[in-house]
C-alpha cells in the first residue's frame, strides 16, 4: 500500500498495537459512528483549546528567563486564552461556560508555567506545534510536535502535552523499553525517527500533564533537566544510543507492516485495545478462544 497516508503517529500507534486494527481504519475506511454529544464542551474541544493556548504562550524562542517575569507571564497568558478562546470555544452558545473554560485553563497553565520558572534548568524553546514530514516505503507520514526544549548545552527535550493523567515513569519505560511492540510510540519517534537531532544530543522525551497532576513531566531522561530530579533515574549515554537506535529499527518494522498489508489479528495486551474504535470488525472475543 503506497501514497499519503493520513493521520501521523496514530497510525502507527494502531499497527503497533493491532495491525488489523490499523488495516481497518487505513485500508478500509472503518470507524465507529462518534457518540452524540450531551455538551458543546467536549473534551476534544477542551484538549484543543489548551493546545492551542500552550503554542500561542510558549512561542519559539521564549526563553526561561521571561517565565520568571511573573508582569509578562500575565499580560502575555491573557493575550493568549483570549486569542485561544476566539478559535476553539466560539461555537460555545454559553458565555458562562466559556468564561469557566478560560479560567479553568489559566490556571492549569500558571501551574506548568510556575514549575518551568522556578524548578526547570535553564532552558528556551526551539519549536512549537511544527510539522515533519517523513516517507519512508513509499508512505508519506505528518508528525506534528508538540514542543521541543533546547536547553544551555543546544540539547533537546521532546515533549508532548496530555490533558488527561499521565501514567507512571516506570509504565512508560514498560511501554518504550520493555515491550516487543511499542505503545504511545510519538515520543520515542520524535527522538529517533526524525532525525531532528543526533541521539546524543537529545536530553529526554517526557509528557507534560496539562490537568491537576502535580508530576508536570513524565519520560525517560538522559540528562537532568529540574533541580528537583533524581538523578538515579538517568540512563547513561552508551545505553541511551543504544535505545535510540531500536526505537529507530522498531519503528522502521511498522512502516515495513504498513506497506504490505500486514493485518494480524495480534495484540500483547488486552487493555491496549480499550481505545479501539472497530472492536466489533476485530471480534477479539473469538481471538481469545482460538
Amino acid at each position: 500500500m503506497q501514497g499519503h497516508v493520513e493521520g501521523g503517529y496514530h497510525t502507527l500507534e494502531k499497527q503497533s498495537i493491532n495491525p488489523l486494527w490499523a488495516y481497518a481504519v487505513l485500508r478500509l475506511q472503518l470507524e465507529t459512528l462518534p457518540d452524540y454529544p450531551e455538551t458543546e464542551l467536549t473534551s476534544l474541544v477542551k484538549g484543543n483549546f489548551l493546545h492551542k493556548v500552550m503554542e500561542l504562550f510558549y512561542f519559539t524562542g521564549c526563553h526561561q528567563s521571561k517565565l520568571q517575569d511573573k508582569e509578562w507571564v500575565t499580560q502575555q497568558l491573557q493575550q493568549a486564552l483570549e486569542t485561544a478562546g476566539q478559535t476553539e470555544l466560539s461555537h460555545l452558545s454559553s458565555p458562562t461556560l466559556r468564561a469557566l473554560t478560560i479560567e479553568r485553563a489559566r490556571d492549569l497553565v500558571l501551574q506548568l508555567i510556575d514549575y518551568d520558572a522556578e524548578k526547570r534548568l535553564p532552558f528556551k524553546i526551539r519549536e512549537t506545534e511544527r510539522r515533519y514530514m517523513l516517507e519512508e516505503e513509499g508512505l508519506h507520514f505528518t508528525f506534528k510536535v508538540d514542543r521541543i526544549d533546547e536547553n544551555e548545552k543546544e540539547h533537546l527535550i521532546f515533549i508532548d502535552y496530555k490533558t488527561g493523567s499521565l501514567e507512571s515513569a516506570s509504565e512508560y519505560k514498560k511501554h518504550w523499553l520493555d515491550r516487543e511492540r511499542l505503545k504511545n510510540l510519538q515520543l520515542p519517534l520524535y527522538a529517533s525517527l526524525l532525525k531532528i537531532a543526533p541521539a546524543a544530543d537529545v536530553d529526554g522525551v517526557a509528557f507534560s500533564s496539562l490537568s491537576r497532576q502535580k508530576e508536570y513531566y513524565v519520560g525517560l531522561w538522559q540528562n537532568l533537566y529540574a533541580h528537583n530530579q533524581n538523578d538515579r533515574a538517568l540512563i547513561n549515554a552508551e545505553q541511551w544510543i543504544e535505545i535510540t537506535d531500536k526505537w529507530q529499527s522498531t519503528l522502521l518494522l511498522l512502516f515495513q507492516e504498513i506497506a504490505r498489508g500486514e493485518a494480524k489479528n495480534r495484540y500483547l495486551d488486552v487493555d491496549d485495545m480499550r481505545h479501539c474504535n472497530v472492536l466489533p470488525f476485530l471480534r477479539l472475543h473469538e481471538t481469545e478462544e482460538e
